[in-house]
């Protein structure tokens, strides 16, 4: 019985992408999926893209003082509502001195513990997203009585970008 050869194989890809039509390359020039950025999924077109940008401000709290963790600046936006509490307040200062906008935040270390019920931790993590502002050269921290508690210096040199997504 003869051999049969499949004519497909005899026929190079490029050929039959000719022959049918098709660019060589279309796969490669097709335009990302809908929602993507990069690794980051948005949820909409890559069009509509919002590229604002918020400082990531992180500070360890304790009774009566805190301490700057992490500064760093992330695209993204403000969460829309208020904290329900208004323990603390972080102002965005300015190379002059001046306040160029504040933030309230609630105690990270107040919790709800099962049969205990609302609990005071002795430390707790507290992290802010803060409105980007090219001008802010620094984030104070104030607790409730206006006493500073933590300066977070915005130098260039101590603050990343970060694009990845977490």
């Amino acid at each position: 019985m003869p051999r049969r050869v499949p004519l497909i194989a005899s026929v190079p890809a490029a050929a039959l992408c000719i022959a049918l039509g098709q660019p060589i390359l279309a796969h490669a020039a097709a335009p990302p999926p809908s929602g993507w950025f990069g690794n980051v999924y948005l949820s909409g077109s890559r069009s509509s893209f919002d590229a604002r940008k918020v400082f990531v401000i992180s500070y360890r709290v304790a009774e009566g003082s805190a301490e700057v963790t992490d500064v760093a600046v992330a695209y993204g936006a403000p969460p829309a509502l208020p904290p329900a509490r208004r323990d603390y307040l972080l102002e965005l200062i300015g190379a002059d001195g001046s306040t160029l906008s504040t933030r309230p935040a609630a105690d990270p270390r107040l919790a709800i513990v099962e049969r205990e019920g609302n609990v005071m931790l002795p430390r707790g993590l507290l992290s802010v997203r803060f409105d980007f502002n090219r001008a802010g050269a620094k984030v104070r921290l104030r607790d409730g009585l206006g006493k500073t508690l933590a300066d977070a210096d915005l130098s260039r040199d101590r603050v990343v970008l970060r694009t990845e997504h977490r």
